[in-house]
């Protein structure tokens, strides 16, 4: 399982945030595109909290940056949850 943002593929110029509960960075990616290869799987590309970078189960907080055809950001903030 990853994380797969519908209707990303209009936006090419992106960003994607991941947060734990405390507010911690714990993923980033540049042009998140939805491939298996950049996405969010519940790894941490940041700070580690499990030896593996697994990230332990519970909520985490996804802050979605974008910018539209006519070069206007918008920001989306959701929650996702990582089970084990």
């Amino acid at each position: 399982d990853y994380l797969h943002i519908r209707g990303l593929g209009c936006y090419a110029t992106n960003s994607i945030e991941v947060f734990n509960r405390w507010g911690v960075k714990v993923f980033e990616e540049q042009d998140y595109d939805n491939s298996y290869e950049k996405a969010f799987k519940g790894y941490s590309n940041g700070r580690a909290t499990l030896g593996d970078g697994k990230l332990p189960a519970g909520h985490y907080w996804v802050v979605l940056k974008l910018k539209d055809a006519d070069g206007v950001s918008h920001e989306s903030v959701r929650y996702v949850y990582v089970s084990q």
